[in-house]
């Protein structure tokens, strides 16, 4: 199963890294994540629908292999 994680992140940003880190050891497929610092801004939430859609897309692929 594919799995990414994405949010936003404060100081150090290592929430995502754990979620990479215990979703691999589950088992999943790992994909590359999305993340931006703090709040996000308009052209990073313009980024995060693009990430959210292709991610989507990879998953219906998957699903019909």
């Amino acid at each position: 199963k594919l799995a990414a994680a994405f949010g936003t992140f404060g100081w150090s940003g290592g929430a995502q890294k754990d979620m990479e880190e215990l979703m691999t050891k589950a088992g999943f497929d790992m994909q590359p994540g999305f993340n931006c610092k703090w709040k996000p801004q308009p052209g990073e939430m313009e980024a995060a629908e693009k990430f959210g859609y292709e991610f989507a897309m990879k998953i219906k692929e998957n699903l019909n292999k």
